[in-house]
């Protein structure tokens, strides 16, 4: 009886299942290509629209340390009217006051509680206005802050120093901020938060180059 052959697999299924795979994973390979140039497209699409965007440094009358530039004069619509700033890792929106609309003024007046009448006062002269008090406010706040600071002995300046050198010796703080009972903020704000709760209201700032 003659031994029937042996059946042998054929190697056509298999280069096709190979040449299956391989043109799935070029395929993937490609698909992610596009993705990545996608991607890159539009991170450069954002960072240039961030290029474009102005700010001021004295925003809605908050005062920031985020770099100021010039944004355009036009209408609101398609424009690009402010930018988020990150200031000690707090994000703020920027706008310049010159972009405000007038009902945005008025709000910004009533939520500050701005001694201002708006009746009678364009929005040129409101802005104005506006502006004017901030700067007012500011030189009371600095010339407050002299007298506070004054009345500090060499005793807490002394304790300000130890504890801003032995903070800026374990890590790379740019400007730390202190109330009179020797406590350290990294932002200006909350340090004003906190001394308004104190008998002496003084906020030192203290660098590394101080020490």
């Amino acid at each position: 009886m003659a031994n029937k052959p042996n059946k042998k697999t054929s190697d056509a299924p298999v280069d096709k299942q190979v040449n299956d795979v391989v043109a799935t994973d070029e395929k993937k390979a490609e698909q992610k290509q596009v993705e990545a140039v996608q991607t890159a497209t539009k991170a450069d699409e954002i960072n240039n629209n961030n290029d474009q965007q102005g700010a001021m440094a004295e925003s809605l009358g908050a005062e920031t340390k985020g770099e100021a530039t010039e944004t355009p004069r036009g209408e609101l619509d398609n424009q690009i009217v402010g930018r988020f700033v990150n200031v000690e890792g707090v994000i703020f929106f920027e706008v310049p006051m010159d972009m405000l609309r007038r009902d945005a003024l008025e709000q910004l007046i009533a939520d500050c509680e701005l001694d201002i009448n708006p009746d009678g006062l364009n929005d040129d002269e409101l802005r104005e206005a506006i502006n004017e008090l901030i700067q007012n406010e500011k030189a009371e706040y600095e010339t407050s802050q002299a007298e506070y600071r004054a009345r500090l002995t060499e005793s807490d300046k002394n304790k300000i120093d130890e504890v801003a050198h032995k903070l800026f010796a374990k890590r790379n703080f740019k400007e730390l901020y202190f109330t009179a009972d020797c406590t350290p903020f990294t932002a200006e704000n909350d340090a004003k938060q906190h001394a308004i709760k104190l008998e002496n209201k003084a906020v030192i700032k203290r660098t590394k180059s101080d020490l």
